[in-house]
C-alpha cells in the first residue's frame, strides 16, 4: 500500500529538492561577493584598493563603507548603471548619498524642477549669461592683482618676487557666487551682504551633503549621528539666515511677477525683457494653476521657489562627486582649483592657451582684462581640451551613483533592492581600451581638433554624469571655468610653490579640492 503513495509523492519531492538546490546554487553563483577593504586603503588609496578588488572578484562587488553596503562595478558596466533609469534611480541615489531624503519626501518634483530649470532657462540663455557675467570674473581677478604686496614675517617677498599670493578656491567661489546670484536672482540681489550669505550657505550645504565626511573621523565612524547633527546645525543656522535675509526679497519679487502675469496684457513687454529664474518659476506655477483650475497660495509658491533656489545654490551647474544633476558653488570652485593648479604645474601649455585667448577675446588696453562672447569660449579648443584632460585624469573614483529600485541582475550578479550602485570612474577614464596605451598620461592637447569637447560624455568619460540625468548645466559650468582661466592668464601667470599640490581626500577628489601655495605673477602680454 505504501508504494503507490511513494510513487505519487516522489516526483513532487524531487521537484522540491531540485528547486531548493537551484535556489541555493543561484545564491552562490549570482549574488555579488562582499569584499572587505580596510579603512586605511579605502580613504587613503581608494583607486588601487577598489581596482584590485574588482580585478580579483569583479565585475560587481559589494563593499561596506561608512555603515552601509554599496555595490561597485567595473568599466564594462558603467554605461548600464548610469542609463538604466527604470531599475536604477538617480533621484533615490542622489538623495541617499547627499543626505537629502527629506527634500525628496516632501518635494517629489525637486530634482525634476531643477533639471527643467537648468535646461529651459540657464542652458537656453547661455550667450546672454556669458555676456552678463564675464565682467564678474575679470573684475575679481583684477581686484586680486590690485592688492598691495605685503612682506612675510621674515620680510621676504611672497613666494616669488612681485607676486600676489592667492587663495584660488576663495577667488573662484566669490566670482562664481556673484555669477550665480546674478543669473538666478537678478541684479537686484547682487550686494556684498547677499553674496557673503550665498557663499556661506553653499559651503554649509556642501558640508551637510557629506562632501567632507571622508576627512572627518567622526563622520567616518558614526555617519548616521554625523548626518543628523550636521543637518540640524545647518538648518537652524545657515539656512535660517539665508531665508531671513534673501526670503523677503524673493517674496516681494514673486508677488510682483504674479501680479504681472495676472495682468499680462499690461506687462507683456516687461515680462519678455526681464526673463530670469524667478520669473520662469512663477510662469510655470501659473500654467499649472491654469491646467488644474486650482490657485496655489503665495506661501506655497514661495516655499517651493526657496527650495529650488537652495537647490541651485547647492547644485547649480555642475555634477557633483555623487551624481547629483548640478554641483554647488563649492563644487565648481573645486574644479577651478584643479584646472589652475594643473596650468601652474604645466607651464608649457600657457603659450598656446594665451595665443588662443588673444585671438578670440577682446582685451581691455587699460587694465588688461578680457571680454568675450559665448561663441569665442566655444572656439577655445586648446583650453577645452586641457579642461577635459584634467577632468579625465585627476582620479575620480566613486563619483556617480544610482539606487536599485528592485532586485536587478547586472553583470551576471544580483543586486538587491534599495542599495547604492556606483561605477569606479578611474576604470573608464584611465582605460587603455578607451584612450590608448598612454591613457594614464596627461596630454593637454589630446582632444584638440576632435569632436570630443569637455562637455561631451560617453562610457569612457563621464565627469558630468551620463544618460538622462547627465548634468544639463555642464555647458555653463565649463563656460564659467573658461572665463575664470582666461581672466587669470590674461592678467597673471599662476605659479605653485614647489610646483606641486597635495590631495587631501583621494576618495572624493571632485568635491574636496587639492591644496597648495599659489601666487599670481603679473602678466602684461
Amino acid at each position: 500500500m505504501i508504494w503507490p503513495l511513494v510513487a505519487l509523492t516522489l516526483p513532487s519531492f524531487a521537484v522540491l529538492v531540485r528547486h531548493i538546490l537551484k535556489k541555493r546554487s543561484a545564491v552562490r553563483k549570482h549574488y555579488a561577493p562582499i569584499v572587505d577593504i580596510s579603512a586605511e586603503d579605502m580613504f587613503h588609496n581608494p583607486r588601487a584598493a577598489y581596482e584590485k578588488a574588482l580585478k580579483d572578484h569583479g565585475p560587481v562587488i559589494g563593499v561596506r563603507r561608512k555603515g552601509r553596503l554599496e555595490y561597485i562595478v567595473d568599466e564594462e558596466l558603467s554605461h548600464t548603471i548610469l542609463t538604466s533609469d527604470s531599475i536604477l534611480s538617480f533621484e533615490e541615489g542622489a538623495a541617499t548619498i547627499l543626505n537629502f531624503h527629506y527634500v525628496l519626501h516632501y518635494f517629489e518634483s525637486f530634482f525634476g524642477d531643477l533639471d527643467d530649470l537648468v535646461r529651459n532657462v540657464i542652458a537656453a540663455r547661455l550667450p546672454q549669461i556669458v555676456e552678463n557675467v564675464f565682467p564678474v570674473f575679470a573684475n575679481h581677478v583684477k581686484d586680486y592683482m590690485n592688492l598691495p604686496l605685503e612682506p612675510t614675517k621674515n620680510n621676504q617677498a611672497k613666494i616669488f618676487n612681485n607676486a600676489h599670493e592667492v587663495d584660488i578656491c576663495t577667488l573662484a567661489s566669490k566670482s562664481i557666487s556673484e555669477s550665480m546670484v546674478l543669473t538666478i536672482l537678478g541684479p537686484k540681489f547682487v550686494n556684498e551682504k547677499n553674496l557673503d550669505i550665498v557663499r556661506h550657505v553653499a559651503e554649509e550645504l556642501a558640508v551637510a551633503g557629506g562632501m567632507y565626511t571622508n576627512t572627518s573621523l567622526i563622520g567616518r565612524t558614526f555617519p548616521g549621528t554625523w548626518r543628523m547633527f550636521t543637518w540640524t546645525r545647518v538648518l537652524f543656522t545657515s539656512i535660517r539666515l539665508f531665508c531671513l535675509a534673501i526670503g523677503p526679497q524673493v517674496w516681494k519679487e514673486l508677488r510682483l511677477y504674479r501680479h504681472m502675469f495676472e495682468n499680462k496684457a499690461q506687462f507683456e513687454g516687461e515680462l519678455e525683457q526681464n526673463e530670469n529664474i524667478l520669473l520662469f518659476l512663477t510662469r510655470k506655477n501659473m500654467r499649472q494653476e491654469h491646467s488644474s483650475g486650482k490657485r496655489t497660495s503665495d506661501l506655497a509658491l514661495f516655499l517651493r521657489v526657496m527650495i529650488v533656489i537652495l537647490g541651485l545654490e547647492m547644485f547649480s551647474d555642475f555634477t557633483d562627486s555623487h551624481s547629483i544633476i548640478f554641483a554647488s558653488i563649492h563644487q565648481t570652485s573645486s574644479i577651478v582649483v584643479w584646472i589652475v593648479f594643473e596650468i601652474a604645474c604645466r607651464p608649457e601649455y600657457l603659450p598656446s592657451l594665451r595665443e588662443e585667448l588673444f585671438r578670440n577675446a577682446n582685451i581691455d588696453p587699460i587694465d588688461n582684462s578680457p571680454m568675450a562672447t559665448y561663441q569665442a569660449l566655444q572656439d577655445a579648443e586648446h583650453l577645452d581640451s586641457f579642461i577635459r584632460e584634467v577632468l579625465r585624469t585627476k582620479g575620480d573614483t566613486l563619483s556617480l551613483c544610482r539606487k536599485s529600485t528592485q532586485d536587478v541582475t547586472i553583470g551576471g550578479c544580483i543586486i538587491p533592492k534599495g542599495y547604492l550602485v556606483m561605477p569606479l570612474a578611474t576604470r573608464s577614464h584611465l582605460s587603455p581600451k578607451y584612450h590608448g596605451p598612454d591613457a594614464s598620461e596627461f596630454n593637454g592637447t589630446r582632444w584638440v581638433s576632435t569632436d570630443k569637447r569637455a562637455v561631451k560624455l560617453s562610457a569612457s568619460y563621464f565627469p558630468f554624469g551620463l544618460g538622462r540625468w547627465a548634468c544639463p548645466g555642464r555647458t555653463l559650468a565649463v563656460a564659467e571655468i573658461k572665463m575664470i582661466v582666461w581672466s587669470i592668464i590674461c592678467q597673471a601667470t599662476p605659479v605653485l610653490k614647489g610646483n606641486s599640490y597635495r590631495i587631501t581626500d583621494p576618495l572624493n577628489i571632485t568635491s574636496v579640492p587639492p591644496v597648495g601655495e599659489m601666487s599670481f605673477i603679473p602678466f602684461s602680454g
